[in-house]
């Protein structure tokens, strides 16, 4: 009924063009570009071969096993993002998941894969309201039936990810992501996580996070995200 009302007082618009009805109108929900293979097998960025020398992997130490995206970052998919993230549209969370989990490869019928997500600091969690990945990571385990554990924090405030270099961002975030304290995996789950965020940019968030996943639980770690940026 609540559901029902909302949608009465307002009424759905596509996030990306305007038109009434749907959250991405059919003419939008077209133009999203699955990020599907052939890609980078360690972390998903688009390449000619899976095998190919991946430069965005290339002398670097990333700390998860493997990282997939339902789609490129860009155009409907920025949009839902940015909604999402900046505009307060937590239904589009819902949304967002369902049209993930139809992306092949992205999810697991593993009943013993444990989801948890990036976290937010405190200030910035409180100043938004919500988190976001947090959001999207228990829509897909509510829509994948899999269980999702609260496991990391922000301890320390950090400069915006998205104007930093590869180098810059590691710097950034040494540090600042922790295991929550008595976090551990429920019992009769496995070892193996999957870390969910919104956007995957240059891995350096996620593989800190994994990091300590990896370091604190003795995890193995998977990467799901929403979309990434396409890097031709």
């Amino acid at each position: 009924m609540f559901s029902e009302l909302l949608s009465v007082l307002f009424p759905l618009r596509c996030i990306h063009c305007g038109r009434g009805g749907e959250w991405l109108c059919p003419e939008c929900a077209a133009l999203l570009r699955p990020s599907g293979p052939p890609f980078c097998c360690r972390c998903g960025r688009p390449s000619l071969s899976r095998t190919a020398d991946c430069p965005e992997c290339r002398g670097r130490e990333l700390h998860f096993k493997t990282a997939r995206a339902a789609y490129y970052f860009e155009g409907p998919a920025r949009s839902l993002v940015h909604r999402l993230k900046y505009s307060g549209q937590r239904r589009l969370a819902s949304y967002m998941a369902e049209i993930a989990c139809n992306q092949a490869g992205l999810t697991s019928p593993d009943k013993a894969v444990t989801l948890t997500y990036v976290p937010l600091h405190s200030a910035k969690l409180l100043n938004r309201g919500y988190n976001q990945a947090g959001l999207f990571a228990r829509a897909l385990s509510r829509r994948l039936d899999l269980p999702v554990q609260d496991l990391l924090c922000k301890q320390n405030p950090t400069l915006a990810q998205n104007r930093l270099g590869f180098e810059e961002r590691r710097q950034n975030l040494e540090g600042s992501i922790t295991l929550r304290r008595g976090a551990s995996l429920e019992s009769g789950q496995s070892g193996r996580l999957v870390l969910v965020d919104d956007v995957y940019t240059t891995g350096s968030t996620v593989s800190e996070c994994a990091r300590v996943l990896t370091e604190e639980l003795g995890a193995e770690v998977e990467v799901w995200t929403f979309a990434r940026t396409a890097k031709r």
